[in-house]
């Protein structure tokens, strides 16, 4: 067992030896108010809801928020940036360990938010603050926020309150100097910094870095909030599918840049989509800018002026332009195309997209967090198969568009039923007499057992070399989910699939997972799991 997993069941199960609840303390922070705050309310429709920390363990909760990473799920990474900004009664959390400054909820929640990449989000949440809380990791927290969000002028003013309550000593020392050094002409930088930017700055006002992704993570949060408030970070024009490799902080940083050339922050904008740092509506605006101009020389701009055209045309006259877009995405960066999904659902199957090209598509509309659409599983169990090899594609798409669904038709759920029927009993053997189109619930929860999904040899393409997280852990997170604790089930379950890659994932690990999820009422985040397992995408 890792270091990562002993750290967090030592937390996670620390409250069943416990015995003693903490009392807040009236004279200081009122946790629970501070600890409520989210950028996402009850009627928020990324919100994981009020009740989210209901009966959880405090030890639980910090060691998992402390340790929260991004993983390989795309669903649960998304859930869990939700839950980091949900408005959630923490009122409700059992405290088996004593509340303490720096290790409140909301401090370690922004903390991991920066770390993550979400500082546009990490931002909003820190306005939130109540101006007299008095709590020197988080106000520290909140001011990097600030000025890896570019609001320099905001963060400066901070620091000239706080830094003198906490007397100038570790970061306040380096804050106050940056902030006196750049908006106040004949000052220096104290020559005892050990801040890589403050000292680059001293030795030249108008001090530039072109990005490494290697150099950019060797520096800390305090230089890369510096360098990005001070529009410092110089991009080359490096071919686009190396930005798919650019960390989420990493283009959180270059998108707020200045200096980025508009076809880099529509490339940015889009791979930032896939980490849920940005959203489908900042590439259409983007789109709609460009469009606006003429004589489009740039894969980028006539991807812009390809979708601008779309938009102005009926249904049934957009296929050739979606294709145009589709085919110079594919060339460039395939996000780039998620404004045109919705018109890409009459694009049909076999004479306009390959197999290969609608799993790409549907992985879109998973981080997207939208349905597959209908008519590509119309067109799934309409097309024609003759060999085994199809038979064994169709069926996985088939059985992933199926579940990445909030329901479907009557009339098209007996189609696919008769789709893959005879395809599970050929190529199953030994199968229980149940599987998984008898567990696909016609109400809308669909795909209820994941073992009917994975039965014997349909299991992942076959593959036998499982990573399995400890046996303990799952336990952990069975009795978790018994209880409904929302939280720590999204958090452990994130942290126990970190390194698990969907299409290496032993079926019942992921049956042990989606079922707690389940118990929580995350039932479209246990149904795109699945789908995302099935695919292997």
């Amino acid at each position: 067992m890792n270091r990562v997993f002993k750290t967090v069941l030592a937390a996670a199960t620390g409250a069943l030896m416990a015995t003693h609840a903490y009392a807040q303390n009236p004279l200081h922070t009122n946790f629970t108010q501070l600890e409520s705050i989210g950028i996402f309310d009850t009627d928020h429709p990324q919100s994981i809801g009020n009740g989210a920390y209901y009966e959880a363990e405090r030890s639980s909760l910090t060691a998992l928020i402390d340790k929260a990473d991004r993983g390989p799920w795309i669903a649960l990474n998304k859930n869990i940036r939700n839950l980091l900004l949900t408005s959630a009664d923490a009122s409700t959390i059992s405290n088996d360990i004593e509340i303490k400054d720096g290790k409140d909820l909301l401090t370690l929640r922004l903390n991991t938010l920066l770390k993550l990449g979400y500082y546009k989000q990490a931002a909003a949440l820190s306005t939130k603050i109540p101006e007299d809380v008095k709590n020197e990791k988080l106000n520290s927290l909140s001011i990097l926020s600030m000025l890896l969000n570019r609001e320099k002028a905001k963060a400066c003013l901070n620091v000239k309150i706080y830094a003198p309550e906490y007397e100038y000593k570790g970061i306040w020392k380096d804050l106050d100097s940056y902030c006196t050094f750049t908006l106040k002409s004949g000052t220096e930088i104290p020559t005892d910094t050990k801040s890589f930017a403050l000292k680059s700055l001293a030795n030249d006002r108008k001090f530039t870095i072109t990005y490494d992704t290697k150099t950019f993570k060797t520096l800390g949060f305090l230089d890369q909030a510096i360098l990005t408030a001070e529009n410092a970070i110089l991009l080359e024009n490096k071919n686009f599918a190396d930005y798919a490799a650019f960390p989420a902080s990493h283009i959180s940083s270059l998108l707020s840049q200045s200096n980025i050339t508009q076809d880099q922050r529509a490339v940015l904008t889009a791979y930032g989509m896939t980490y849920g740092i940005t959203e489908n509506s900042d590439l259409i605006a983007q789109y709609e800018a460009i469009a606006e101009k003429e004589n489009a020389q740039s894969d980028i701009e006539k991807i812009a002026i390809l979708y601008a055209e779309s938009e102005k045309l009926l249904t049934t006259n957009k296929s050739q332009k979606v294709l145009s877009a589709l085919s110079l995405a594919e060339k460039n960066a395939l996000p780039l195309f998620t404004p045109f999904l919705n018109a890409a659902s009459n694009l049909d199957i076999g004479s306009d997209l390959t197999m290969d090209q609608v799993n790409a598509l549907l992985r879109l509309h998973l981080q997207q967090d939208t349905d597959a659409p209908e008519d590509w599983i119309d067109d799934l169990n309409d097309m024609e198969c003759n060999d085994i090899s199809c038979n064994t594609a169709r069926a996985k798409t088939l059985i992933s568009a199926l579940l990445m669904n909030e329901s479907v038709s009557k009339k098209l759920f007996a189609s696919s039923q008769k789709t893959l029927t005879p395809y599970l009993l050929y190529f199953i053997k030994e199968t229980p007499s149940k599987n998984i189109i008898e567990n696909i619930d016609m109400s809308g929860l669909i795909g209820d057992k994941v073992r009917f999904v994975y039965e014997n040899d349909f299991d992942l393409g076959g593959n036998k070399s499982y990573t399995m997280p400890p046996y303990s852990a799952i336990i952990e997170l069975q009795r978790l989910g018994r209880q409904q604790n929302t939280a720590t089930v999204i958090l452990l379950s994130g942290i126990l699939l970190n390194n698990i890659a969907p299409e290496g994932i032993y079926h019942e690990t992921l049956d042990d997972i989606v079922s707690a999820l389940r118990e929580t009422g995350m039932n479209r985040l246990s149904r795109q799991m699945m789908a995302q397992a099935v695919i292997g995408f």
